[in-house]
């Protein structure tokens, strides 16, 4: 038989699952078979229905038995609530109560002490006032001092506070001579009392005894220069065998030991700790600091290296004291900085511009030095070809003693040299010059570099080569006119030739060695400036009214002025083949350069403008270079510019355009790719 009751108890309890399950039972599992037999499945329905009643009746039974003992449990804390609250009702009519008599009596007793009050303090200053005559009688006369307050050394406190009151009461007090003898006792033993006070407060801190002297500065606060001097000795006495090493090592250990000090012991530490600050930078810092600058004045380049470092470790020092409670203004420190090291800073950049000619010259003089050249005054354009002419057969002769001709003149150790005694510079000027007198401070520095670097070293080098340079046609004369008349018809005739052949081409190598470097640092530049101005936004503005001068933009500007100063450069020192090849080549390298840049950047129509506008610019320029090759690279560029502007529709027309039907496909998509509606407009496809 099936267990009925487990099977209701299944959770989740599920009708159809259970029916299935009482029907295989009754079956036996053959209720799909022919021999299925209806009537014993019929039987087993009725009697697991039977007993479902029953279940049910038992159940309901059950439930009824539970609800009748919960409704007795309810009445029950039903009547334990109500008598709970009738409890606490009394509870707190009761408290009420005592509220209200407590209120009163406290009243009361307010009232009393008030009386008390108004009886007591008006007796507490007449027994105050008795006292104070009866000191004073005492001082009054001529005998010393016997009350046990003054003589007694443990009852100094108490001394202090009635000197204290007889000291002011003293000063309200005429000055004739029957209070005179009083006021000067008086005002003696006060100072008496004083000086004791701090003496105590002194030993209290050398035996780091903080309660009682907390309990003297409340005290010597109230004396005329009492609390001043108290602060006074407790920073000499702190500071005492307290610089073992470094002074700047020293002194934040020392600031730290004497902060919490401070702070558990003056009520205003505050101005103690400022105070402490200021003695340590005016006293002990400031005169170190002069001592080791003192040492190296002979020495102007060690000085102000010494300088700088001391400088830099008392910024340190500084900054390290910031999180102390030292006044309210952040600039106090970097004052105070500036306050030690005012007599040094006032002359500073007078002696840094002084040290580094001095350094420039001497590295300079080394390097001439070194290699056995006399440095010389160049001689004028109009006796140049005499001077020339000398200098060559001198050096033929073998009389001369500089055979460089600026071979060797230019050293990029000697420049490294200098660069880096000018880096050294400029890193104290950023140091010890104020923010505002920085720029004008590395400006003169760079004038400084410039005439020792540029006009001193590469501009005379340069000019001595250039010097040179003539020479080379007084050899070849001298080669034909001289040497081979000589060996005319020897072995040695083809030999001649073909050295000087060999030397020439030498020299023509390095030549064109120097203008491959000269151009490449034009185009750099170019390329520095364009990557430095151009925004990208300058190509992308919302309106026409942002595009702002539509004939060129700023970046443009500049680059054309640049251009146009070193095309006339190259046509003053060329001339014939030499400048047609050399314009070409600029012309190339300052086209591949405006290529590579305006792939940089995303065009909207008026963007596209704008660079149009650009590029007239630039052709123009490069016009002045009289290159054919260099006016067909920017016909071409012009051509692919315009295909930032054209309408979408209008692109593969302009595509077959003369100038871009020969160029590779590649490039033309790369600007088509350019424009702003490129995805929109749907140009992906119109290049095949």
């Amino acid at each position: 038989m099936l267990d009925l009751e487990k099977e209701l108890r299944q959770e989740p309890f599920v009708v159809d699952g259970f029916v299935d399950r009482l029907t295989w039972w009754a079956t036996q599992g053959q209720a799909n078979k022919d021999e299925f037999d209806p009537n014993s499945l019929e039987e087993t329905f009725e009697d697991s229905l039977r007993q479902l009643k029953s279940l049910s009746d038992k159940n309901k039974k059950a439930i009824e038995e539970c609800e009748n003992a919960c409704q007795r449990v309810e009445a029950e804390e039903k009547k334990r609530l109500l008598k709970l609250e009738e409890e606490h009702m009394m509870a707190a009519n009761q408290f009420h109560s005592l509220d209200a008599k407590i209120h009163r009596i406290s009243a009361k007793a307010v009232a009393l002490g008030e009386q008390l009050e108004n009886v007591n303090v008006p007796r507490a200053r007449l027994v105050e006032a008795r006292t104070l005559i009866k000191y004073f009688h005492e001082f009054m006369s001529d005998d010393h001092l016997t009350s046990e307050v003054f003589t007694d050394p443990y009852q100094l406190l108490a001394a202090a506070d009635i000197i204290q009151k007889l000291y002011n009461l003293s000063i309200e007090l005429p000055n004739n001579e029957k209070f005179q003898r009083a006021k000067q006792k008086i005002s003696k033993k006060y100072e008496e009392i004083e000086d004791e006070l701090i003496r105590t407060f002194l030993t209290a801190q050398h035996e780091n005894d903080r309660e009682t002297m907390k309990t003297y500065v409340a005290t010597l606060s109230t004396f005329k220069l009492g609390y001043t001097r108290c602060i006074d000795g407790f920073i000499e006495e702190i500071q005492q065998g307290a610089y073992f090493r470094d002074v700047f090592s020293d002194i934040v250990p020392l600031c730290e030991r004497a902060s919490q000090l401070i702070d558990d012991v003056f009520a205003i530490s505050e101005s103690v700790m400022t105070k402490l600050v200021v003695t340590i930078f005016k006293t002990k810092l400031q005169v170190h600091i002069q001592q080791q600058l003192d040492t190296k004045t002979e020495n102007l380049d060690l000085y102000l290296t010494t300088l700088y470092e001391l400088f830099k470790k008392t910024r340190q020092v500084s900054t390290q004291l910031s999180v102390f409670k030292i006044a309210n203004d952040p600039e106090f420190l970097p004052h105070l900085q500036q306050n030690v090291f005012e007599k040094h800073l006032e002359r500073y950049f007078t002696n840094e511009c002084k040290n580094l000619t001095e350094k420039c010259h001497s590295h300079l003089d080394g390097h001439y030095s070194f290699i056995g050249h006399q440095k010389k005054t160049l001689p004028s354009a109009q006796g140049l070809s005499d001077a020339l002419r000398r200098e060559f057969q001198a050096r033929l002769g073998g009389s001369g003693t500089d055979g460089h001709l600026g071979a060797d003149l230019v050293s990029p150790d000697t420049a490294t040299l200098l660069l880096d005694e000018s880096k050294s510079a400029l890193k104290r000027i950023q140091l010890l010059c104020k923010p505002k007198d920085q720029p004008r401070a590395a400006a003169e520095i760079m004038k400084i570099v410039v005439h020792s670097l540029i006009e001193e070293h590469l501009a005379y080098a340069l000019q001595i080569t250039i010097w040179a340079i003539p020479s080379v046609q007084l050899f070849d004369q001298h080669v034909i006119y001289d040497i081979l008349p000589l060996v005319s018809g020897s072995e040695h005739h083809a030999e001649c030739i073909q050295r000087k052949k060999d030397v020439l081409e030498r020299l023509e190598s390095l030549i064109a060695q120097g203008i491959d470097k000269t151009l490449s640092a034009i185009v750099a530049w170019v390329k520095a400036l364009l990557t430095a101005e151009q925004k990208r936004s300058d190509f992308k503005p919302e309106a026409i009214h942002d595009a702002g001068n539509v004939l060129q933009s700023p970046t443009c500007g500049k680059v054309v002025a640049f251009m146009n100063h070193q095309i006339k450069k190259v046509k003053v020192v060329l001339d014939g083949k030499n400048l047609e090849v050399v314009s070409t080549e600029l012309g190339a390298r300052f086209h591949r350069v405006l290529y590579d840049h305006m792939l940089r950047f995303e065009y909207n129509e008026i963007g596209g403008m704008l660079a149009i506008c650009d590029l007239n610019e630039y052709r123009k320029c490069a016009r002045e270079l009289k290159s054919p090759l260099a006016e067909q690279l920017f016909e071409i560029l012009h051509s692919l510019c315009n295909l930032l502007v054209v309408a979408a529709e209008n692109v593969p027309q302009v595509i077959k355009d003369e100038h871009l039907s020969g160029l590779d496909k590649t490039v033309i998509v790369a600007f088509i790719q350019l424009r702003a509606d490129y995805k929109t407009a749907r140009l992906q496809h119109v290049v095949r």
